[in-house]
């Protein structure tokens, strides 16, 4: 009897842990088709935004694909959106002032304020 009893627990043990696998598993699944989703929704997203793009002189060549290493021209083309040129040589024009006047009184940003006399700013 005591042999019957322990052969039923381990059965009764043996069917919980066969009937429980799929439901450990779903989780992980669940999770691999949302994450499959996410990056399909992104993916397509790229491409709406890449059929919609103005200039496509600018475009970024990345594919999607990192793996497939096809060679490309490694020309520096710029952003579509460039910074301005930050210019620090003197022009001939502030050169003159600066001669004529001495330093300046003010500097804000690109624009400088010289003193003329004491009524008159350049």
């Amino acid at each position: 009897m005591k042999r019957l009893h322990k052969l039923m627990n381990a059965l009764v043990l043996l069917a919980v842990l066969v009937s429980n696998s799929p439901m450990m598993y779903a989780e992980e699944i669940s999770q691999a088709i949302a994450q499959s989703q996410a990056e399909q929704a992104h993916q397509e997203a790229v491409e709406e935004a890449k059929s919609q793009t103005v200039g496509s002189e600018n475009v970024n060549k990345e594919t999607a694909d990192a793996s497939s290493a096809t060679p490309e021209s490694s020309k520096d083309e710029g952003d579509a959106i460039q910074q301005p040129k930050v210019v620090t040589e003197e022009s001939d024009a502030e050169a003159e002032l600066k001669r004529q006047y001495g330093e300046p009184v003010a500097v804000s940003g690109q624009e400088q304020l010289y003193r003329v006399d004491d009524t008159h700013f350049v």
